[in-house]
């Protein structure tokens, strides 16, 4: 369901910035009324939080299921909560997306090569 709104989404913008071409500059702010510019970007923070978790979450996941096939040595995992099974830190994971990131930033320099990498701009 979320793929072919995100598409319809994608599809209005374009044809947004098809006839009005001077939102070309800063599309995100040029979408929404002046009035909601706050509200939509609080929006987009939240779902970026969101985002980042959902990556942690999945590469925890991905770690134990490689633990259990056995394709990565023994890491240390400690159980936040110990009533929930599902909550865990892998000190490990964590430094090593701390180090992607850094890595990425470090060699991209700026958020529009980033955005180039995507092929955004």
């Amino acid at each position: 369901l979320v793929y072919p709104c995100l598409v319809v989404q994608y599809m209005g913008q374009a044809a947004a910035l098809c006839s009005n071409r001077r939102g070309i500059d800063n599309p995100f702010f040029q979408a929404v009324p002046g009035e909601l510019v706050w509200p939509m970007t609080i929006l987009a923070v939240l779902a970026a939080i969101i985002a980042s978790q959902a990556m942690i979450s999945g590469l925890f996941s991905l770690l134990t299921q490689a633990h259990a096939f056995k394709l990565v040595p023994r890491l240390l995992v400690l159980h936040t909560n110990p009533d929930q099974r599902g909550q865990v830190y892998i000190p490990e994971a964590n430094w090593a997306l701390c180090s992607a990131c850094l890595a990425i930033t470090i060699a991209f320099k700026s958020s529009s090569r980033l955005a180039g990498a995507y092929g955004i701009t």
